[in-house]
């Protein structure tokens, strides 16, 4: 299993949910099934009776073939629509795999320089104040490689109240990497860039506009070529420029808030596609083993501890996008997971994929994770 002491990627999104959750009602405690699942069909149906969870969708694959494919409970709570197996939703911050991915795509073939600063292919105006320390603007010091593995030093906007309420106060207003930049702006930064490792969506706000400066061609056409046409993700959407709203979609809450009203321009680089538990598993199918980049080699780049003034743990740190850890059982594990209840972990030894998503930010993921992951790779029970 995943650690469950709660690592520097539940912090986010946890002060995100907290947060929005404080601004809007008391919930209580993140939704939690108390049950203990002897299957994955078990599991998927005791969560999505939980009446903060409309629904959920799980997809495991082993060895290259289906374990398991299912849905339990609703696209949205009302109307109640059936959830489907197929049914697409919201990747929130696993789409920083997909960015991240394409940046190291980009570096194969010379492209991009994961240790040149930002400020290189973006000038100054993007960079200035974002890191101020001690009166000292470290903007122009900011590397790829520290945006891509969190060790710029930025703070994470994503933990702004500020920021939380004008996105649920203004749903349908279109947010530019600009606007969102500036909210990051007005908070005070964590360190000097390489110092230490900490969350920060805005990081990829700026990956993003370096994507497009060395790859060319707006972000999400590049991602569409780098990624979502040569893995055949036929169901994957940028969400700001390629969604398509529809019924067989599963709505994302947090709390009774559905999310899925927002504009998606708020998460840009940062996470802002739909995808189906297919089209996940294949994208981590294909990152897993190295296939999606030219080198397979390029993995292990991805997969690098980062080097910084506070060292780093083994058990569980972000590489270049990709999140790294050891289970109980010292297997490595790769995953991503976003705010919105959603999951993406790979088990190479095991040669395991996993998609889920509960539709429910306000709901105890990694304990859905887990039990998914023990069944998954150590068997129901008969």
């Amino acid at each position: 299993m995943v650690p469950v002491n709660r690592p520097f990627w539940v912090a986010g999104a946890a002060a995100l949910a907290t947060g929005v959750a404080a601004v809007a009602l008391e919930f209580g405690a993140p939704a939690r099934w108390r049950g203990t699942p002897d299957s994955l069909a078990d599991l998927i149906t005791g969560w999505a009776r939980l009446r903060r969870v409309p629904g959920v969708v799980l997809r495991i694959e082993r060895g290259g073939s289906l374990a398991f494919a299912g849905a339990s409970g609703y696209t949205t709570r009302r109307p109640r629509r059936p959830l489907q197996a197929g049914d697409r939703f919201h990747t929130a911050s696993v789409g920083k795999l997909f960015t991240a991915t394409a940046a190291l795509r980009l570096w194969e073939r010379g492209l991009l320089d994961l240790d040149a600063s930002a400020v290189d292919y973006l000038g100054d105006d993007l960079l200035s104040g974002l890191v101020v320390r001690d009166g000292v603007d470290f903007g122009r010091h900011i590397t790829i490689r520290q945006l891509l593995n969190h060790t710029s030093g930025l703070s994470n906007s994503d933990d702004d109240l500020c920021f939380q309420l004008d996105i649920l106060l203004r749903p349908g207003e279109s947010r530019t990497p600009e606007v969102l930049l500036a909210r990051a702006r007005r908070m005070s930064s964590v360190a000097s860039p390489g110092t230490t490792q900490n969350y920060a969506s805005p990081g990829y706000f700026i990956l993003g506009r370096v994507l497009e400066a060395a790859g060319g061609m707006p972000y999400h056409e590049l991602i569409r070529r780098e990624i979502l046409v040569p893995l055949g993700m036929h169901a994957t959407d940028e969400a700001n420029y390629e969604w398509e709203r529809g019924q067989n979609e599963l709505h994302h809450y947090v709390g009774p808030i559905d999310l899925s009203r927002l504009d998606p321009s708020f998460e840009f680089a940062d996470g802002g596609f739909v995808t189906t538990a297919a089209d996940l598993t294949r994208f981590g199918t294909a990152l897993m083993s190295g296939a999606v980049f030219d080198d397979p080699a390029t993995l292990d780049v991805m997969c690098q501890k980062p080097l910084t003034k506070e060292p780093v743990g083994d058990a569980d740190y972000m590489g270049l996008g990709i999140g790294v850890a050891l289970d109980a059982r010292g297997r490595r594990l790769l995953y991503h997971h976003g705010f919105w209840g959603v999951g993406l972990v790979m088990c190479p030894q095991a040669e395991l994929v996993m998609a889920y998503s509960l539709g429910q930010s306000m709901s105890a993921y990694e304990q859905f994770q887990a039990d998914a992951l023990r069944l998954a790779l150590e068997g129901e029970a008969p």
